[in-house]
């Protein structure tokens, strides 16, 4: 978020737009998980399927098919895009104070392909367990990433009123709890 605001030209409107960006983002994460529970309810077919209505559905339809193709170009590009944070501090703690040269660059490439490389490995030897790595990775990273950090960074750099400050305090502790939940039901 910070990399965003100083390349904005009128950072003035950074909160305003933030807040329109997160509150569009809920709402249509909403929306999306809301309307399969209401055509499907609590279904036991969906149940036996791993919580997933794609896997509970007929298999051999077509549409099932096309949907679940779809969800997975969708996550091939956005690979990148989740691997791209960790990439970027890893290569600076490793090659900050290197001048650019042709072997810097061929080692950040070694590196990116390395990260690539060893997560397809984690992803193939844990096979059908890798839900559960995935749910533990994301318990212990994904809660802190998405809640506690940026209302740290918050409080540090923009938090200015005493509501802002409890608010910020609130999503640390709430971070924290929903972290500590999602990992003891994972375990």
């Amino acid at each position: 978020i910070i990399p965003i605001r100083d390349i904005m030209k009128e950072k003035q409107y950074f909160k305003s737009c933030l807040s329109l960006s997160l509150w569009t983002i809920c709402g249509i994460f909403s929306i999306f998980g809301l309307i399969p529970y209401l055509a499907f309810g609590a279904n036991e077919n969906v149940k036996k399927g791993g919580g997933m209505i794609t896997l509970a559905l007929n298999q051999s339809n077509w549409i099932v098919q096309g949907t679940e193709l779809s969800f997975v170009l969708a996550l091939i590009p956005s690979f990148a895009l989740m691997i791209y944070v960790p990439v970027k501090i890893w290569e600076k703690a490793l090659y900050g104070d290197w001048q650019r040269s042709w072997k810097r660059t061929w080692l950040k490439n070694l590196w990116r392909t390395l990260a690539v490389a060893g997560i397809a490995y984690l992803a193939v030897t844990t096979g059908k367990t890798f839900d559960k790595v995935m749910a533990i990775f994301g318990s212990l990273f994904g809660g802190p990433l998405t809640f506690i950090w940026p209302a740290i960074f918050h409080l540090i750099l923009m938090a200015e009123t005493t509501a802002e400050r409890v608010q910020d305090y609130f999503l640390i502790c709430f971070g924290f709890l929903s972290s500590s939940f999602t990992l003891y039901l994972t375990m």
